[in-house]
């Protein structure tokens, strides 16, 4: 099934040194981030440049309005969505996490748990044990597919934007708040593009019910 969720909405949890591109992992083989960008175009399921192309899930929750974030927090702070955060660490344990340097900086949690963090940054000083560094989601993902385990996309809101935009397969792992948030940042309208359903699941705690939807989208 083909989802269409109801009423689009206007702008809108449960991933002295070389340049960091050569700090990449010894089984990469040195491809030019260029000509990945500009053939992904042409990119298809298994072949980018000689690399294994995995799925991408993305790790969304935001309001019915595409809120996701004011001023570096949940749109609903100082409230939490207990539930969603369980799931959101749940699943992304032991996975590897592509995300923006904010993105970083804000989740203690990064690099616990297995997580293999590679941070979008130009900032040399994010890069330490255990967390890789790229200039750009291409490059970043030219990294996560040659890690092992599953690759979760956690955002901001650009990564999210040119993660839909990919020609690779999808999966939005999506908590929907059913409530109006102010916010300063949002989630890309996503109504729109040929989801397939495969997992709807309503809940509530005190103060907000929401919706976990699992919605993919095959190349």
């Amino acid at each position: 099934m083909v989802i269409g969720i109801a009423n689009p909405i206007p702008r809108t949890s449960q991933f002295s040194r070389k340049p960091p591109f050569l700090d990449r992992p010894p089984d990469v083989p040195k491809t030019s981030f260029a000509g990945n960008i500009l053939s992904l175009g042409n990119l298809r399921w298994g072949a980018w440049n000689g690399l294994h192309v995995k799925p991408l899930n993305l790790m969304v929750a935001c309001a019915e309005n595409r809120s996701m974030g004011l001023a570096g927090r949940h749109p609903w702070h100082p409230l939490r969505i207990a539930e969603d955060m369980r799931i959101f660490h749940e699943q992304t344990a032991g996975q590897t996490v592509v995300l923006g340097r904010i993105c970083f900086e804000s989740w203690p949690r990064a690099a616990l748990d297995g997580r293999r963090p590679v941070v979008i940054t130009s900032n040399p000083s994010i890069e330490r044990e255990g967390v890789r560094i790229a200039p750009s989601l291409p490059a970043a993902l030219a990294i996560a597919d040659a890690l092992p385990g599953e690759i979760c996309v956690t955002g901001g809101e650009r990564i999210f934007e040119e993660a839909l935009a990919l020609p690779r397969p999808l999966t939005l792992h999506l908590t929907l708040v059913h409530a109006q948030m102010p916010g300063d940042r949002f989630f890309p309208e996503w109504r729109h593009l040929p989801w397939r359903e495969t997992g709807r699941r309503e809940s509530a705690d005190e103060h907000f019910r929401y919706t976990f939807f699992t919605l993919e989208r095959p190349r």
